[in-house]
């Protein structure tokens, strides 16, 4: 009897053994997850309200295998095909989980993605800077420490003054280039430069002179 008994113990046991071996989370049902969650498309639209801007974060191919999970507002999004997420701050790196949401491989992290958002100049725009779009404080996204106005259009002045200052240099630079040259040609040409013009004040004497002598 205690023979049988521990057979009908050992059987119950392998069988919940191998049920609990297929039910367990594999190394295969892990990288197909990941291969899910991989596929996972991250856009962000942006808009800007009182010179604010405030970005909205899509998440699209999402499905039932996987949720996402935002660790900088500690929220859970458990969605199939997308989902916007709305109001982020500019200027700011979020960190995003994309986890198993299988019912054996619960909560295994499979991604990590990081969405940084560009910062938004608050002087964009501003009059003082055309002319000069094209410059780095004059564009709309940057990332800059300047405290205030003054010291933003300190900024700037300085470097409108740097565009003269190379601008004037420029114009030295050319004149010395063109004064070379000359200098160059005439060296290298200065014995035909003189016989031609000595040629030349010879034919002008001639003729003055042959003029004098018969007088037209």
């Amino acid at each position: 009897m205690r023979k049988v008994l521990s057979s009908l113990i050992f059987m119950i046991s392998f069988f919940t053994f191998i049920s609990n071996s297929e039910a367990s989370c594999t190394y295969k049902r892990i990288s197909d997850l990941k291969k899910i969650a991989s596929n996972v498309n991250i856009t962000y639209t942006y808009t800007i309200v009182d010179n604010k801007a405030s970005f909205d974060i899509r998440f699209a191919n999402l499905t039932n295998d996987i949720y996402l999970y935002d660790s900088f507002n500690d929220k859970k999004y458990n969605v199939e095909g997308e989902v916007v997420l709305k109001n982020y701050i500019d200027g700011v790196k979020y960190r995003f989980f994309i986890n198993s949401n299988d019912k054996d491989c619960k909560d295994e992290q499979l991604v990590t993605r990081y969405v940084t958002l560009p910062k938004y100049n608050i002087y964009y725009g501003d009059p003082i800077c055309n002319g000069i779009e094209d410059y780095t404080l004059c564009q709309k996204w940057g990332s800059f420490n300047i405290n205030n106005y003054d010291a933003y259009q300190l900024q700037i002045e300085k470097y409108k003054a740097s565009l003269i200052k190379k601008e004037k240099n420029t114009k030295i630079e050319e004149t010395t280039k063109t004064n070379e040259k000359f200098v160059d040609f005439f060296l290298k040409y200065y014995a035909f430069i003189f016989t031609g013009i000595i040629v030349i004040c010879l034919i002008i004497i001639f003729y003055l002179h042959r003029k004098d002598r018969f007088d037209f």
